[in-house]
């Protein structure tokens, strides 16, 4: 055989080959999207698995049933992982392969950008006009040139391809046989309301009136989970009997659907070779909400976000014997402790939520009766329901007709709460206004409560008792992406006030005032100061102050608060505020005590001895940017606060309205059980400058300077005898800080 008949040879085996694998593609779907891979991937390798296969031939069985005319029996929705090919299976190559076989089939594709769903379009157009495809079915699959750019293309068959967007007015008219939308929710839009309610809403208004044909058309809606009232949620709660759900988390567990599909999983994993055990668990431990929503399908971790499933703890009446409550997550069973409710409450307070008013169709209105014993807040009874405005009020006086013993009935100032708040109060006792502030939310009052939830310090009624507990915990468990947080809002309110009831630094009523110092004729005996405390976590809080030792006065100007304690960023920002609040009197640091807490000099904060000298830590840091960290290795936290306390109740200690959360710390500090709360950097700050300074022998003891007995002390004393009226027998002490308010100027620093 000569060479021109092996080149002939080789020719025809690779139109052989060629004619095959083109046969292959019109007869399966599944070959097709493997043989196009490489116009869009190029040399990137293709990783195949099973859910591949399945995902393909169903997207296959649907485009032959309506290209036949034949009734459809669902609608399609998917919730796979991302990079699980989801895109390329329902979006980039569908189009492309159905034009084979029925070219006048009309796709539009949806999601939640414009930009992605025109990114996916130019992609299925340059499958179409690859050289692969033209070579195969260019003869009969030709785009329209006047109807070919990237948003809207056409062939000369009737088929076409368009895109939307929930701001998208481009399918004004338009109809398709497939509305395919691609993730229509963006992890960003699933923390606003708004943007939930937007795309549900232009998923029923606009798309459900686009298929061609309602009873042989369909949509394909293809996600990720993201909050239990995504468009997933919605379809599942309202038409979940028109629609096959395909669920498809990276790991088994027992919402996998259609269920036979578990079979299938390797090891209990989907697809072992993009999502190994190994990089999942370093997904969980980032951020379990990534994990939950994006690879397990389920809009909150299955053991729950900030509260954790199974360490709540369960109450009984006395003599009342229940087994043990047993909750189950994954493969794991966890068995709940029943404790026996007390005779007596600490405090008791009832709670309550109530709906915006124009949202009283949609929002719950919550309330909760919580006692306090000790460390722990037993929930003893609960209204939960959508309730109007009259019927509010009535349910909060019944529920306190029914638990006399309520200190405080405890009401959000906002929403329908304001216009309770007047109503009620004449007709009931014990109404108390909690103010709604931004830095005082029910984010910011869940995380708190959530550390006394995750030891087992709030107890619910058990569920063989109590017909709410089971959808109580399920709402905490989902939060923040559950669908209401109403049970939230006014536990955590509930909790997070008797909690404040025990504050760190009572003596600190005062509000922020705006200071004022003349920087330009500082007196000799002031001193400026920065304060540093780093958490564990490498959070940083600063203060910046100002001490006069001959009025004995702390004055906090400024203050920063930032997620790293790196030093160029910090002192770049310091210098900043410094010139600001200087008017350009300072430029820079350098006339600043600058101290740091102990994690700053690598030693234990109850320790005074330093332990081993630790190269490059962050004292050793600062001191290559000329800073120098001075480190009060004598911090005693508790001395620390009877300092801080002392200083308020002498009026010594003043914060500016620029120091806002310095403020907020200061007044809402809080001990959890027996220690001071965690966090509260800024106090912390405080209280380290103010240990520092009596360390340093620059703050002088507060002396006692008495007039002889007086009118006035009698006025006082007769007060704080009668205990209704105070609250507790008086003390000495009580007497001496009461006299402050009426003698503050006899008193000498």
């Amino acid at each position: 055989m000569n060479e021109r008949e092996i080149q002939l040879l080789k020719l025809r085996k690779l139109r052989l080959q060629q004619q095959k694998e083109k046969l292959q593609c019109e007869n399966s779907y599944r070959e097709f999207v493997k043989s196009a891979w490489h116009v869009l991937e190029g040399d990137k390798e293709l990783i195949w698995n099973w859910h591949l296969d399945y995902l393909c031939d169903e997207v296959q069985k649907q485009i032959e049933r309506i290209g036949e005319g034949r009734p459809k029996e669902y609608d399609l929705l998917v919730n796979v992982p991302p990079r699980s090919l989801k895109s390329m299976i329902f979006t980039r190559m569908a189009a492309p392969w159905a034009w084979i076989h029925f070219p006048r089939l009309k796709f539009m594709r949806g999601s939640y950008a414009e930009e992605l769903a025109l990114e996916h379009s130019v992609e299925t157009r340059d499958i179409i006009r690859s050289p692969w495809y033209v070579k195969n079915w260019g003869s009969k699959i030709k785009l329209k040139i006047d109807q070919d750019t990237k948003s809207n293309f056409k062939n000369t068959l009737g088929g076409a391809c368009f895109i939307t967007a929930p701001t998208s007015r481009k399918t004004t008219g338009r109809g398709a046989n497939i509305v395919s939308l691609d993730d229509p929710l963006s992890a960003d839009q699933a923390e606003s309301e708004k943007d939930l309610l937007r795309h549900i809403r232009w998923y029923r208004r606009t798309l459900k009136s686009r298929l061609n044909d309602q009873e042989i058309d369909m949509f394909w809606i293809i996600m990720q989970r993201l909050h239990e009232e995504d468009l997933t949620g919605y379809i599942l709660t309202n038409e979940g009997h028109k629609y096959k759900h395909i669920c498809l988390p990276a790991e088994d567990c027992k919402w996998v659907s259609p269920p036979y599909l578990k079979k299938l999983y390797v090891n209990g994993l989907l697809f072992p070779k993009r999502f190994p055990k190994k990089f999942l668990d370093e997904i969980k431990q980032e951020d379990p909400y990534v994990h939950a929503g994006q690879y397990m399908q389920r809009p909150s971790p299955e053991e729950g976000g900030i509260f954790k499933r199974n360490t709540w703890r369960f109450w009984v009446p006395k003599g009342v014997n229940v087994p043990d409550h047993t909750i189950t997550i994954g493969l794991e069973t966890f068995r709940c402790e029943t404790v026996e409710i007390p005779d007596s409450f600490d405090d008791m307070v009832c709670s309550w939520d109530f709906a915006f008013k124009d949202k009283a169709t949609s929002d719950y209105v919550s309330g909760h009766v919580i006692g306090s014993k000790g460390p722990n807040d037993f929930i003893l009874d609960e209204f939960h329901k959508k309730v109007g405005y009259n019927e509010s009020c009535r349910e909060l006086l019944k529920l306190k007709l029914k638990w006399p013993l309520t200190t405080n009935i405890l009401i959000e100032d906002k929403a329908n709460g304001s216009a309770i708040i007047d109503d009620i109060k004449h007709l009931t006792e014990g109404v108390k206004a909690i103010q709604a502030t931004g830095g005082d939310n029910t984010h910011t009052k869940a995380n708190v409560t959530s550390k006394k939830q995750n030891t087992g310090n709030i107890i619910l009624p058990h569920p063989a008792i109590c017909s709410w507990t089971e959808e109580f915990i399920e709402e905490f468990t989902n939060y923040p992406n559950a669908a209401h947080d109403d049970r939230v809002s006014s536990v955590c309110q509930g909790i997070v006030y008797i909690r404040n009831s025990k504050p760190v630094i009572p003596a600190f009523r005062q509000k922020p005032v705006s200071i004022k110092i003349n920087w330009k004729g500082l007196e000799d005996n002031t001193t400026l100061y920065i304060s540093q405390w780093v958490e564990p976590n490498m959070y940083t809080s600063i203060v910046l102050a100002l001490w006069n030792s001959r009025t004995g006065r702390l004055a906090i100007f400024d203050e920063l608060t930032i997620s790293t304690p790196t030093p160029e960023i910090i002192r770049d920002v310091l210098e900043k505020k410094i010139i600001n609040n200087s008017a350009g009197v300072l430029t820079s640091v350098k006339k600043f005590e600058w101290y740091g807490n102990a994690l700053m000099f690598a030693r234990s904060e109850r320790s005074s001895n330093r332990h081993a000298f630790i190269r490059d830590g962050i004292a050793e840091t600062y001191s290559r940017h000329n800073i120098d960290l001075i480190d009060n290795e004598y911090y005693d936290e508790a001395g620390s606060i009877m300092l801080i306390n002392n200083m308020a109740v002498y009026k010594k200690l003043i914060v500016d309205a620029k120091a806002i959360e310095t403020y907020r710390q200061l007044s809402s500090w809080c001990y959890e059980g027996n220690e001071p709360g965690k966090q509260n950097g800024c106090a912390r700050a405080v209280c380290n400058l103010a240990s520092a300074l009596y360390e340093s022998g620059k703050m002088q003891k507060l002396q006692k300077k008495l007039k002889p007995y007086s009118k006035e002390k009698e006025i006082v004393l007769k007060k704080l005898e009668d205990e209704e009226k105070f609250g507790r027998p008086f003390t000495e002490g009580d007497l001496d800080e009461a006299m402050v308010n009426i003698n503050s100027n006899r008193w000498m620093v």
